[in-house]
This record gives C-alpha cells, structure tokens and sequence, in this order.
C-alpha cells in the first residue's frame, strides 16, 4: 500500500471519528455540569433542581444506613434542608461515556451547620433518556465524618 494511500484512509477514519470524540466530550462537559447542580442542589436545598437531575426510577444506598432512597425521599430531604449542608466541594471527579450510559464517580467533601464536616466517595450511574442525561443510580461510601 502506498504511503499516500496509507495517509488517505488514516485520514478518512480520523475525521469520522472526529464527531463521536467531540459528541462524547459534550457528553462528559453536560455529566460534569450534572454532577455541579446535583452537588450543589444540597447547599441551596433546591430540590427542583435535584429532580431535573434525576429519573423518575432513580435509587440510591445511603452512606451510613445502607438504606435504599428513592427520588421522591431524596428531592423531599434536599427541599426542607434536611442535610443542613452549607458547603459541599469534590475532587477526583472521573467521567466516563458508554453510549447512551454513564458513570460519575468522585469524593465530595461536606459542611454542615453544626460545623461537622466529612467525605463521602459516590459512584453516580447516568442514562441518556429522550435525549437527556438523568442520573438512575447512586451509591455513595462514607470516608470520615458524619453523614
């Protein structure tokens, strides 16, 4: 095979793949912004935002308790302010793109009023649904302090 032929096809599979390395980046730009509201929906108890984040199916285990929560009981908790979280920061976030499936793992680390603080690893498992990222599950592990 000639060296310009060579060229010609690495060239033409290059650009095809063009597009599906950007759409996957877009992808993980609209996950990482994602994982932003969600995060942040626990300081400003905004549980309209909670619930744009998250399918209707969505379960996730609770750190401490193990317990199973669904969307309704956490989109309830976060409205009232039942976590009394004043500052939450992550690091380590990790997002990787499996079709229309997705994970986001990462360690937040939160403030509570009382001043307690703590940090929890999460593993958030996303699905494309109509067109649109929603998280469908959740667990999160304790790593120290309270939660």
């Amino acid at each position: 095979m000639s060296k310009a032929l060579s060229w010609a096809i690495g060239a033409a599979i290059a650009l095809a793949a063009s597009p599906a390395l950007a759409g996957e980046a877009e992808d993980r730009a609209e996950l990482q912004a994602l994982n932003a509201k969600w995060l942040q929906s626990y300081v400003s108890n905004d549980g309209k935002a909670l619930s744009e984040v998250l399918a209707d199916e969505f379960v996730a285990i609770h750190p401490r308790t193990g317990a199973r929560r669904t969307k309704a009981e956490l989109v309830s908790d976060v409205s009232k302010g039942a976590y009394g979280i004043t500052r939450m920061e992550w690091r380590d976030l990790v997002v990787t793109v499996h079709g229309d499936t997705a994970i986001v793992t990462g360690v937040s680390r939160i403030t509570r009023k009382s001043g307690e603080t703590g940090e929890n690893r999460y593993l958030d498992v996303y699905a494309r649904q109509g067109g649109k990222w929603r998280a469908v599950a959740a667990q999160v592990t304790r790593l120290t302090g309270g939660q």
